[in-house]
């Protein structure tokens, strides 16, 4: 079966845009998380809200990252 390099560099870039997009979701998040600990001094989820989002997309970019290479 041949490889389809189009394909590879298709699914890599739409990955890279979903990523962006997911990422500017996740920013919209905090920022109303942000709101919400501001209003009620409760912190701590906000604190573990920003390192899951975190986790989530360093996790999505090194996945993406290691398909890029080893397609």
């Amino acid at each position: 079966m041949e490889r389809q390099p189009w394909l590879h560099s298709l699914v890599s870039l739409a990955g890279a845009v979903g990523l962006l997009a997911l990422s500017l979701g996740f920013d919209r998040f905090l920022e109303m998380r942000q709101k919400l600990a501001s209003a009620s001094f409760e912190y701590n989820s906000l604190f573990l809200a920003q390192i899951f989002v975190g986790l989530l997309i360093v996790i999505g970019w090194t996945g993406l990252g290691w398909y890029v290479l080893f397609s």
